[in-house]
């Protein structure tokens, strides 16, 4: 399986130095990307998306916000049944979605549906989330690792070029573009210092003070 890994220094990738040897010392790939110009967040999904290895996302837990753009830029994406529930809480939380996600979904659900998901801000199950096409597919958790990793040695017993060629032209008809994206951004960035989200932002800070 192959792990993308932002570049160290100064936007943080220092922090995933010790993640990548981990998953290197386990046996993983592990891939470093390289920031082609855009705002880093958005930089990481879409160099995450146009990668030359398929991109197989293993889905447990809640997927809400950032976790939600990352998988979301993967080619494909599996979920436990039992455990897993996807979430855009950025209007709940007073800021406009920008990471990318909130325009994936846009092109994966279409309009009605990824409406319901961005202003509900709300959780939805993972068979809810296979229905609306959030993920490739939902099977029960215990059958989960063995499904990604049937696929992931099938996908890489093919030639590499048969498997880019199919991918490139997929993307170039079901993705937004990247002034989408970036436009999406430049909005999540100014969200930051509306009273809104400044005042829940510091609501929050204060109720953590409070706890013992």
């Amino acid at each position: 399986m192959g792990f993308v890994m932002v570049p160290g220094g100064r936007q943080g990738g220092w922090a995933l130095d010790a993640v990548a040897a981990e998953l290197r010392r386990a046996g993983h790939l592990v891939e470093a990307v390289t920031l082609v110009g855009l705002a880093p967040w958005v930089d990481l999904v879409t160099s995450l998306t146009s990668a030359p290895f398929v991109g197989i996302a293993s889905i447990r837990g809640r997927t809400r916000g950032g976790r939600d753009e990352i998988t979301l830029a993967f080619n494909l994406r599996y979920a436990g049944r039992e455990e897993t529930f996807f979430c855009r809480p950025g209007v709940a939380t007073g800021i406009v979605p920008g990471g990318g996600g909130s325009d994936r979904l846009t092109w994966l659900l279409g309009r009605d549906r990824a409406l319901e998901a961005i202003l509900a801000s709300q959780d939805f199950s993972a068979d809810t989330a296979e229905r609306y096409g959030w993920v490739t597919r939902a099977v029960p958790g215990a059958e989960l690792d063995d499904l990604v990793d049937g696929g992931t040695a099938r996908i890489a017993s093919f030639d590499k070029a048969w498997s880019w060629a199919p991918r490139r032209r997929t993307n170039r008809s079901t993705l937004p573009p990247e002034a989408d994206l970036r436009a999406s951004w430049a909005e999540f960035v100014a969200s930051v210092n509306w009273p809104g989200f400044q005042a829940r932002a510091a609501a929050r800070k204060g109720h953590r003070r409070d706890r013992p």
